[in-house]
C-alpha cells in the first residue's frame, strides 16, 4: 500500500492567533494530528503543539505487544503535556484543546479522538 500523508492548517479568522495544529508522518507508520485549542482559554495554541508533538512521539508505543487502550494513551499524552507546561511556567488551560489522529498499521486505520471533536 502506498500512503502519503500532508497537513494544512489555514489562518484563523478574525483572531490573532490561530489555535489549531497539525502534524503527519510515516513513522513509526503513517499518521495524521490535528488539534483544535480552545479560544477561551488563553495561550491554547501552545496547547495544540504540545499535544501534537508530544502525541506524534508517543505514537510508537501505541500497538506494543500489548496495546494500549484508548484512555490509556490519552493519559500518556496528558501527562507529558502537563509535565512540559509545567516546566514551561505556563498554566494548565493551555491544554483545553482537542485531540484527533488517525493512523494506518497493518491496512486497517485507527482513528482516536479525546475531546469534542468528532468524525465523519
Amino acid at each position: 500500500m502506498n500512503i502519503q500523508v500532508d497537513t494544512f492548517v489555514h489562518g484563523a479568522h478574525k483572531k490573532e492567533v490561530c489555535e489549531d495544529y497539525a502534524l503527519s508522518g510515516l513513522q513509526p507508520f503513517p499518521h495524521i494530528i490535528v488539534s483544535d485549542g480552545c479560544s477561551a482559554s488563553e495561550h491554547s495554541d501552545i496547547g495544540s503543539r504540545l499535544l501534537c508533538h508530544v502525541t506524534q512521539k508517543l505514537l510508537v508505543n501505541l500497538f506494543e505487544s500489548e496495546a494500549i487502550s484508548w484512555s490509556q494513551f490519552g493519559m500518556k499524552v496528558i501527562e507529558n503535556c502537563d509535565s512540559l507546561r509545567w516546566e514551561m511556567g505556563v498554566k494548565q488551560d493551555v491544554l483545553d484543546a482537542t485531540l484527533l489522529f488517525g493512523v494506518v498499521k497493518e491496512n486497517r486505520i485507527w482513528v482516536y479522538v479525546y475531546g469534542d471533536g468528532h468524525v465523519m
